[in-house]
Order: C-alpha cells, then structure tokens, then sequence
C-alpha cells in the first residue's frame, strides 16, 4: 500500500487524541511506523533508544506503546518491564524481527500484549493501532 492518501493527509476527527510512542533505534523503521500511524490520525512520539522513551513517558502518558526488542542502548525486554512500572494499563506491542522462542515468551511475561513482525506491511499496522485505539480500519 502506499503511504499517501488523495487526500492528503490524516483523516479529521478519527484518533487525533491517540498519542502513541514507538520506539525503534533504526531510524527508517521509526520514520515509517509514524508516518503510517499518522495516517491513521494518530499522533506519533518516535524514541530512538530506551532511555528517550522512559524520559518521554515521565510527561506523556500515551494511549499505545509500539517497542522493537533490539535497541542501541538497553535490552528492550527489560525496557518493557520498566514501562510496564510507569504505563501499568497501556498497551505495549514488541515490534520486531526476533519472532522465535524464548522472544515471544519472554516479551509476554515482561508485559507486552501483542506481538508484530518485522517487515510488516502497512495494513497490519495500521489494524493493531485500530484494534488496541478503536479506530476504524484502514482503507485499503
């Protein structure tokens, strides 16, 4: 699918309270995951590293957490159960290539509630954004 819409933009009105933080120290997976989640009228907090994003939460409490599990500068499962102390009831999602045991076990019981595997097409990031905001789904 391709990123731009006729429009031109986000739809008006539809999750444009949904703050939701990603957090990816590669820096085209970051840029990509917010301009998808920007068409689907939210408003993206890209972090580049672990520590960014728990500074980032001290201010902000968003309405998702989109976390890969290998980051520059701390083990993103230990920062999953770190967020989890600070965003108790906020839906975390590991957002990563590493799709075999003990990963999805370990991310599980550190706190996270889904799972998306890296590549992902645009469709599937756009549904768990629909699913865990309540937004509409993404038009094709």
């Amino acid at each position: 699918m391709d990123l731009e819409r006729s429009s031109g933009g986000s739809l008006p009105g539809i999750g444009e309270t949904s703050l939701v933080l990603i957090i990816d120290s590669n820096a085209d997976s970051l840029w990509l995951a917010t301009q998808i989640l920007s068409l689907c009228g939210c408003l993206p907090i890209p972090a580049t590293n672990g520590l960014e994003a728990l500074k980032i939460l001290q201010q902000k409490q968003p309405s998702l957490i989109l976390s890969e599990l290998m980051l520059s500068d701390i083990d993103g499962i230990e920062l999953v159960k770190q967020v989890r102390q600070i965003a108790i009831a906020t839906p975390i999602v590991a957002v990563t290539t590493l799709w075999q045991y003990p990963y999805l076990e370990l991310a599980a019981l550190a706190g996270c509630n889904g799972l998306l595997k890296k590549p992902y097409e645009v469709e599937e990031l756009a549904a768990i954004a629909a699913n865990y905001l309540s937004l509409p789904p993404f038009p094709s």
